[in-house]
């Protein structure tokens, strides 16, 4: 007999028989033809029987696997059950699954699912609501991955994000759609969202500082700033100099990155994740063997030896010291360069970063300086256009003058070419000698890079117009060859 067959019981009870001074009371037979008993099991779907049926014990040594995939297997039996039932349950479980409810919760549970399918959001009990959630990541009722990951979104932005979820939910959702974009590769533009802002933030400005070539002058300047926390926007030589500091300190970086790159930032680290902790999922033995997941250019995703990986940039493994001392030497040497005040404590020099700044200093110095190059295919026309161009602005008497001095000038072409120089390294200015001679600027300044260029292979002297002048970084080597 079953507690809901009780009242019709009492209803149906025979006859006792017992004495009295006049009546005499005995048995009788109880007619049970007419006795209406609710039939249960005819009230209650077929297929709710036929799930619980499905479950199988000792799937697995371990009680959680063969839990997952108990749900796994009467999940996927029950994606296209609907159900409508009305809900007032106050179902509360750890781990929540079809095998812990009874017939009652199951049916309200899939009464509820069978409304929010439908887009009547309603709130309901939290075990419920992550046993939905367990559905979608194990694809449950979806024809694909990318169809569950856009309800997963769904859900966290139209329940769990609502006054029907909480924190702890929205925390382990984000980090369970993140997982499933891993798994199953879903578009990294997608699921970067799910990694907390500045994670993405500081792996894109650490690829562009490790991977400089082709990287724009303010993109390596901003990545320089974010881990400087911004003080070099601060700084006096950006407010006086602007783009020229802000190019030149993009060149000093691209030097010390690809010399000194993992003095500041490191080795990647490698790290095991354990994917849908804390979450009802059946890991399918699929070939992931050779499955690399990139979330950002420097934080992949890996399956090795059934076990999944993280490599990336910790922030614990760089060298925040180094990387603050290295910006005090360059904002010192910048200073000096573009002749700003110093500050009033100088910070102290080290050696191992001076050469490579004073390097790039030198070399954005020479790049500012104007190039003469000499076609010397072209260098007999030059020469012949410019004496005629001479000798039609001459007098007749200068021409008389150039007639007496021109073969004198061929003949004594390498001492004049020595004697101005000289001249140069002297006085810094040879124009009254070279006017003396009535010799053209131009020429004498063609003919003496000629002359050098197999000892040099680069032009040492340069005309700006108006005067002939040593380049700087040949002063002292041409000093060297002629006063020897």
């Amino acid at each position: 007999m079953q507690l809901s067959d009780l009242t019709d019981y009492e209803e149906e009870l025979h006859s006792q028989t017992f004495f009295d001074d006049e009546k005499v009371f005995s048995d009788s037979t109880i007619n049970f033809n007419n006795r209406k008993v609710e039939n249960k099991k005819n009230t209650v779907p077929e297929k709710i029987y036929q799930m619980q049926r499905l479950y199988k014990y000792g799937l697995s040594d371990r009680p959680d696997e063969s839990r997952n995939e108990n749900f796994y297997h009467q999940g996927k039996f029950m994606e296209d059950y609907t159900d409508n039932v009305s809900w007032s349950t106050g179902f509360q479980q750890y781990f929540p699954t079809y095998h812990s409810m009874n017939i009652s919760q199951l049916r309200e549970y899939f009464s509820w699912r069978t409304k929010f399918r439908k887009g009547e959001i309603t709130q309901t009990t939290t075990s419920f609501a992550y046993v939905y959630i367990y559905e979608l990541l194990n694809q449950i009722g979806t024809k694909n991955a990318q169809e569950s990951f856009e309800k997963l979104e769904h859900f966290l932005k139209n329940y769990a994000e609502t006054d029907f979820g909480n924190t702890v939910m929205i925390r382990n959702l984000k980090k369970w759609i993140l997982h499933f974009s891993i798994i199953n590769n879903i578009d990294k533009k997608l699921s970067q969202k799910y990694v907390a802002e500045k994670t993405i933030e500081r792996d894109f400005s650490i690829n562009i500082l490790k991977n400089t070539d082709n990287q724009d002058d303010n993109k390596i300047f901003d990545s320089l700033n974010y881990f400087l926390k911004q003080k070099l926007k601060k700084s006096i030589i950006i407010k006086n100099v602007g783009d020229k500091c802000v190019h030149l300190i993009a060149e000093i970086w691209k030097k010390f990155s690809k010399q000194m790159f993992s003095d500041f930032f490191g080795q990647p680290t490698f790290k095991i994740i354990n994917l849908f902790d804390n979450a009802i999922y059946y890991h399918k033995k699929n070939d992931t063997s050779k499955m690399i997941y990139e979330l950002s250019p420097v934080r992949k995703y890996f399956f090795k030896n059934n076990q999944w990986y993280e490599e990336s940039y910790e922030i614990w493994s760089f060298n925040t010291c180094n990387f603050a001392s290295l910006f005090e030497i360059i904002d010192c040497k910048l200073r000096t360069y573009f002749h700003l005040r110093q500050k009033s404590k100088p910070f102290p020099d080290t050696n191992n970063y001076s050469p490579i700044i004073d390097k790039a200093i030198n070399e954005y110095q020479e790049s500012l300086r104007p190039k003469i190059t000499v076609d010397t295919t072209t260098l007999k026309q030059i020469r012949e256009d410019s004496l005629d161009t001479r000798y039609n602005l001459l007098t007749e008497e200068d021409l008389l003058d150039f007639q007496e001095i021109q073969p004198q000038q061929n003949s004594q072409s390498d001492e004049l070419e020595i004697t101005i120089l000289k001249e140069l390294l002297k006085k810094g200015d040879a124009n009254e000698l070279i006017k003396s001679k009535k010799l053209m600027p131009t020429i004498i300044a063609e003919k003496i890079n000629e002359k050098f260029y197999d000892e040099f292979m680069d032009n040492i002297v340069d005309f700006d117009g108006e005067k002939l002048s040593i380049i700087e970084d040949y002063v002292e080597e041409i000093k060297s060859l002629i006063f020897k």
